[in-house]
């Protein structure tokens, strides 16, 4: 039961780690990046990344870096939250 426990922590991490560095490769082309770019690049539905990935559930604790908002183009974006106010 240990190891399984090791094993779900370890897969947690690793899928944060690839949530930040495919956020920073599209981060680079210095667009805004959708949350379906970021779903795509993650290889999950939309509505996963929304909800389980930085919604409510918070599956990966994405929720503490990152946080969604709407455009005016009524689509979802994913954006870095900064210390900034």
């Amino acid at each position: 039961q240990e190891a399984r426990k090791n094993k779900a922590a370890k897969q947690k991490e690793n899928r944060h780690d690839a949530f930040v560095v495919a956020f920073t490769n599209l981060e680079l082309k210095g667009e805004p990046i959708a949350l379906e770019a970021m779903a795509d690049a993650m290889n999950v539905k939309k509505t996963t990344m929304g909800d389980s990935w930085l919604g409510s559930k918070d599956t990966y604790g994405l929720c503490s870096e990152f946080e969604t908002y709407w455009g005016d183009d009524d689509r979802r974006y994913v954006r870095r939250i900064t210390g900034e106010s």
